[in-house]
């Protein structure tokens, strides 16, 4: 991607609002431990995941927010002050809550780039050692990230709209 393009801020503001939405909701340093682009792919690890679909005149994708149980739980239990034995369809929501506050915060300054990218709803599941399906030739954009609640993945998905 070439990082004078205004698409190249999409990834930027992403990584920004990853960063900014756990240091205001959570009290969390989070890094972003490395942003890498990949075919399909499967993060076995992941046990809640949250997805919203991404549309704008310029670009179709998709937006996930994914955690292992351990780090979900110990992000609640820093959250809410209060601990979790086991996720739960009532408590994973916050997995979506999350990673609506992360897209609203890009999707402003996305748009201010110039880009349209409309409100979206999030849906999460939850389970065990979950993946994503992606056809062979779709590519993701997957940010690892650490926080001292533990590893998590946010994935972007983007494709030029017909």
């Amino acid at each position: 991607m070439n990082i004078d393009h205004p698409s190249a801020q999409i990834p930027v503001s992403i990584r920004t609002s990853i960063v900014e939405t756990f240091r205001v909701q959570a009290g969390l340093a989070v890094s972003v431990e490395s942003v890498s682009a990949e075919v399909g792919g499967e993060d076995k690890s992941i046990d809640c995941i949250s997805v919203l679909g991404l549309t704008s005149s310029a670009f179709l994708g998709s937006l996930a927010l994914g955690f292992p149980a351990p780090t979900l739980l110990q992000l609640l239990e820093k959250m809410l002050g209060e601990k979790y034995p086991a996720l739960t369809a009532q408590n994973a929501d916050a997995c979506s809550e999350l990673l609506n506050i992360i897209y609203a915060s890009a999707r402003t300054s996305m748009n201010q780039a110039g880009f349209d990218f409309q409100p979206a709803i999030p849906a999460t599941v939850l389970g065990a050692n979950l993946s994503v399906a992606l056809r062979n030739s779709s590519r993701v954009l997957k940010f690892k990230c650490q926080s001292e609640a533990g590893p998590f993945l946010v994935a972007l998905a983007l494709r030029k709209s017909a």
